[in-house]
């Protein structure tokens, strides 16, 4: 008797966990919601970027040694072949003079024995000799004299010092970075675009570029390119514009953020849909998409959308997936999955 109360209650245990477990997994998930709006179709295009210099280089010696005084700081100019730094040349000084001497005794040394293999006094494994020893101090000499002019640090075009990353009097190894060099005479404007510009970018004409701390200047770019396959978030294309930096009053640096616009010249049907940037989710596998909701279920679909240009107010253009009076869903979409019920936190 005892033992069949036991599974009795051990049963109702069970059902209860079940019953509680599926209450819990149909619970309805709380989420925020937008329509697919129309608006007005423009070919002007706008994008945020951010600007890089135009070059960037890691500068260090080829040889190794003890730095002399290194009087230089961040924000230092130099022009191209300029001296920014050296290393102490006593030992590389001692060694090009050592390999001269090798180099001036077996230079004429090769010299009267050619003269006299000429006349057949001396025979041809003299002759070959003579010319090895010649050869090899030859170029003993040469990588002398070049380690010794290796010891100082040049200035590989016109630039400022960006980063210092040793110390006066400090030994430092071959190819060791001693400091980050850039040149901001060119700026390069990084932007990110969607595929429907990228693929029509031969009809750009010009772009024009506005800087955040710049209101009201605008500078024309001198040039442009646009990556031939998408970046790593797999959904845009990267948009390099080069802006001349000779400006008066002002000099733009790395690190300015603003926005480039241009037009494109292909004719565009006169109104487009757009949804809330936020509603757009993205996996690898399946690409751009959005939870369509709706009304009359209360519940949520998957659904994949092609994307246009990126439009004021936080919105993106969808040129494909969606209907004009479509609903998405703009917050949760973590916690969502096909069919899952759904409460409507905004009016």
């Amino acid at each position: 008797m005892r033992k069949n109360v036991f599974i009795y209650l051990a049963l109702l245990l069970v059902f209860s966990a079940c019953k509680n477990e599926k209450t819990i997994t149909s619970q309805p998930q709380t989420v925020r919601i937008s329509e697919v709006l129309q608006s007005e179709d423009s070919n002007t295009r706008e994008f945020p970027f951010i600007a890089k210099a135009y070059q960037t280089s890691e500068l260090s010696f080829r040889v190794g040694g003890p730095l002399n005084n290194l009087d230089i700081q961040a924000g230092d100019y130099f022009k191209k072949g300029d001296l920014i730094a050296s290393l102490d040349q006593r030992d590389y000084l001692i060694n090009k003079e050592a390999k001269e001497a090798q180099y001036i005794q077996a230079k004429a040394e090769f010299k009267r024995v050619k003269s006299l293999y000429e006349k057949k006094n001396v025979s041809a494994k003299i002759f070959d000799n003579a010319r090895t020893n010649y050869n090899l101090t030859k170029a003993a000499y040469e990588a002398a004299e070049n380690a010794l002019n290796d010891t100082q640090l040049i200035a590989p075009f016109n630039g400022y010092i960006q980063n210092v990353k040793a110390e006066a009097h400090q030994v430092v190894r071959a190819n060791q970075t001693v400091l980050s060099f850039i040149n901001i005479e060119q700026l390069k404007l990084e932007a990110y675009i969607p595929e429907d510009v990228a693929l029509f970018s031969k009809q750009i004409e010009s772009i024009d570029v506005s800087f955040d701390a710049l209101k009201d200047i605008n500078i024309t770019a001198s040039s442009w390119d646009i990556s031939k396959s998408t970046t790593s978030n797999n959904i845009s294309f990267l948009l390099t514009a080069i802006v001349n930096n000779c400006n008066k009053g002002f000099d733009l640096l790395g690190g300015m953020t603003g926005k480039m616009s241009f037009t494109l010249t292909r004719e565009r049907e006169s109104a487009t849909l757009k949804i809330p940037q936020v509603a757009v989710c993205n996996r690898p596998s399946v690409g751009s998409y959005v939870w369509l909701y709706s009304p009359t279920t209360k519940r949520v679909q998957m659904t994949p959308v092609s994307l246009g240009a990126l439009k004021e107010n936080a919105y993106v253009e969808i040129t494909d997936g969606l209907i004009a009076n479509d609903i998405v869903v703009t917050t949760g979409q973590n916690f969502l999955s096909n069919n899952k019920l759904v409460t409507i936190l905004n009016n």
